[in-house]
């Protein structure tokens, strides 16, 4: 129904907070496109980071693979496998896509290489970029640790903490943590969620929440990790 796409709000609420409240109807974003795109969005706003050549290298638990997933692809006879799939040619590319353009000037360029692992639930994005010119990893941390300081479910991880996925299972949070790269005009970003919460259902129930203007935390506060 492609007449309808125009009354549609994009139901990430870190980035369309006040969108959504005013929507009727909200189109949820996918699982890996929310682990992508909770870093970059504010990195891209604050013009910190160049839009082409950025990497982006995703793992999913296997609940992120459809209904019809064959588990004999990932364990077998005590063996357990990990593989990327559709590289650079996945259905959610043209999503990320969508959402960075919004931010950029310029032609977004990247590469995406999603991969499914041994395991339930959970999501990571490791994410490859370009500073701008005189751009720092603190600078990157201090903005993105400015942009969601109010922020009910992302969190920014400081440095002496882990960021892994028993943070995200069974949450509806989003964290991420920023490395330094060997090369000083480069950042690797980190970002973590649970693909069946952040990624999904537990979005949908947040952007219900602002809508009808309910607590935003209602339903997914008493969610604890592993």
């Amino acid at each position: 129904c492609p007449d309808l796409l125009n009354h549609f709000t994009y139901g990430l609420p870190e980035i369309n907070h006040t969108l959504i409240q005013k929507g009727k109807n909200i189109a949820m974003p996918g699982c890996y496109p929310t682990s992508i795109l909770l870093p970059l969005i504010p990195l891209f706003k604050e013009n910190l980071i160049k839009c082409e050549n950025i990497i982006i290298d995703s793992k999913s638990g296997y609940s992120g693979a459809g209904k019809k997933f064959d588990l004999k692809k990932i364990s077998n006879n005590g063996e357990h496998n990990f593989y990327n799939y559709n590289t650079n040619q996945h259905r959610h590319i043209c999503e990320i896509n969508q959402e960075l353009s919004k931010y950029s000037n310029s032609q977004v360029k990247f590469s995406f290489n999603p991969h499914i692992m041994p395991i339930f639930r959970g999501m990571m994005s490791t994410l490859y970029c370009d500073l701008r010119q005189n751009i720092t990893t603190q600078d990157v941390n201090m903005c993105l640790k400015n942009y969601y300081v109010n922020s009910n479910f992302v969190h920014i991880v400081n440095n002496e903490d882990k960021a892994d996925f028993f943070k995200v299972q069974n949450t509806n949070n989003c964290y991420i943590k920023i490395f330094k790269h060997y090369d000083e005009s480069k950042i690797v970003v980190v970002s973590l969620i649970d693909n069946l919460l952040k990624g999904a259902s537990g979005q949908a129930v947040q952007c219900m929440n602002i809508m009808f203007g309910y607590d935003e935390n209602l339903g997914l506060d008493n969610l604890k990790g592993v």
